[in-house]
């Protein structure tokens, strides 16, 4: 069973919000499956049971295509701590205007070990909560993607 027509299947007689549908839409077009509907609001639901569904060949496409883009996720959360060590970066931010050079640097270097703790180290199993880092972090930067639309529900 390919991936489109799986989450076409679960997603039947659901109601949901314009948001919500252009959101797995967006997940669909980057070949990822989307997280179920756990919570109000939660992007981080697991696919297991989706995954589950699909053949080996097509198992293994998904969770490389978000393999793929949980690094681009944590190398444009580097790129954005990065901008810290500048002054100019750093004067976007409340209380980090007036610090000098050693101390902007510092700030850099425990926000991108926290990162790197969050998504933990590659090659090596992830823990939980690393796995629930990594799916936010993907669903966040897909979120962001689309048009956000003031009509709520069809």
């Amino acid at each position: 069973m390919d991936l489109n027509r799986l989450v076409t299947i679960n997603l039947l007689g659901k109601r949901m919000s314009i948001n919500r549908a252009m959101f797995v839409l967006a997940c669909l077009d980057e070949g990822i499956i989307p997280p179920p509907e756990s919570r109000v609001g939660s992007l981080t639901g697991s696919p297991f049971l989706f995954i589950q569904q699909l053949s080996p060949e097509d198992q293994r496409k998904a969770r490389r295509k978000f393999r793929k883009l949980q690094r681009k996720a944590k190398k444009q959360q580097q790129q954005e701590i990065e901008v810290l060590r500048s002054k100019k970066g750093c004067s976007q931010f409340r209380g980090l205007n007036g610090l000098n050079r050693a101390d902007r640097y510092e700030i850099v270097k425990d926000e991108l070990a926290r990162i790197d703790q969050e998504f933990g180290v590659p090659g090596k199993e992830p823990t939980r909560a690393q796995r629930r880092a990594r799916r936010q972090a993907v669903m966040e930067a897909l979120w962001e993607k689309i048009p956000k639309t003031e009509v709520d529900v069809f």
